[in-house]
């Protein structure tokens, strides 16, 4: 596509260049973009899996306090 882009405007010389730049520039910015979108997916199962593993944490000492608390009261 971008040698395509090149020719269009005639040949390599300079208005070919811009497009060139124009093409590495999108290149680099679809890139970066992806990379945000894929790291903020991680990021955000991460904090899931983190709020879960607390969750159930806080599950189980709660089951161990009634336990507890069954077996001290008689």
């Amino acid at each position: 596509v971008m040698y395509d882009g090149i020719m269009a405007y005639g040949d390599p010389s300079f208005p070919g260049m811009l497009v060139c730049i124009y093409f590495i520039i999108l290149f680099i910015c679809g890139n970066y973009i992806l990379l945000n979108v894929f790291l903020a997916i991680a990021v955000d199962n991460l904090a899931d899996a983190e709020s879960l593993t607390s969750a159930q944490k806080e599950e189980e000492e709660e089951k161990e306090r009634k336990k507890l608390a069954r077996t001290a009261s008689p």
